[in-house]
């Protein structure tokens, strides 16, 4: 009944990650990484996982070991011990199988530092690379992806994928159900919705902007023309590329 949170810093990235013990065994994880911090900050961030991450749980564990001293241990354990309805330590460990406890999380925050930072590099190559395939003159940090699909040629929606900087924004992800363009009309279908997309973006909805730095479209030249022609409509100029699947439904060129 014991959780060790600690802070680590790589940069000006931060991870908070907690491990959480229950007789002796480590029973559970959880990691969070912030940006834009330095080493003064660890007690408020700290503070800031403690406030936020217990009561989303409903519950506090018997002692909580810390990897750096809070402003006002006092206060967040009276608070705890409250959501506990049990007494909640707070402790500050120096020696012994506590330390090692805070240690193993300092080093499992480290690792989390470390891998997050060779992901952004890999992911930074990869853009990169894509950058320099399309010919654009920067590497594309918002991407938009459209494919439409149906079921036995009924209940046709469209489906709208989001990456920002090489990871996905599920966020921003939408669903759009096809209002105008008959069942099996891919052209229709993708017309009508690249068209409201673009429309609710100029009447200024937030919720569809930005606009992207890139269009995918999943099809070929066909799929990419009529898309490319709701951006014409509008005087918008946005790079837009079909993605043409082989028989495996895996991309094998970009029009």
């Amino acid at each position: 009944d014991t959780d060790a949170l600690a802070f680590a810093l790589r940069g000006s990235r931060a991870c908070v990650l907690r491990l959480s013990y229950q007789g002796g065994v480590l029973i559970d994880r959880t990691v969070m990484l912030l940006d834009g911090l330095e080493e003064s900050d660890a007690p408020d961030a700290l503070e800031s996982f403690v406030q936020q991450f217990y009561p989303k749980l409903g519950w506090a564990p018997k002692t909580i070991l810390l990897s750096h001293p809070l402003k006002e241990p006092e206060v967040l354990a009276d608070y705890l011990s409250q959501l506990r309805e049990g007494k909640c330590s707070l402790l500050l460990p120096q020696r012994g199988e506590k330390r090692r406890e805070v240690q193993l999380a300092l080093d499992n925050a480290a690792l989390e530092l470390a891998e997050a930072e060779d992901m952004e590099q890999r992911t930074g190559r990869t853009l990169k690379q894509l950058q320099d395939l399309l010919g654009l003159k920067e590497p594309p940090r918002r991407m938009e992806s459209y494919d439409i699909s149906h079921t036995e040629g009924t209940d046709a929606v469209a489906s709208m994928v989001v990456f920002v900087n090489g990871k996905p924004l599920k966020r921003d992800y939408k669903k759009f159900r096809i209002k105008t363009a008959r069942c099996g009309d891919d052209y229709g279908a993708m017309t009508e919705v690249l068209g409201r997309r673009l429309d609710r973006a100029l009447a200024g909805d937030e919720s569809f902007l930005p606009l992207p730095d890139i269009f995918l479209i999943d099809g070929g030249q066909g799929q990419a023309a009529v898309a490319q022609a709701q951006l014409d409509a509008r005087g918008i100029q946005i790079p837009l590329y079909g993605m043409v699947k082989d028989s495996h439904h895996r991309t094998r060129a970009l029009i």
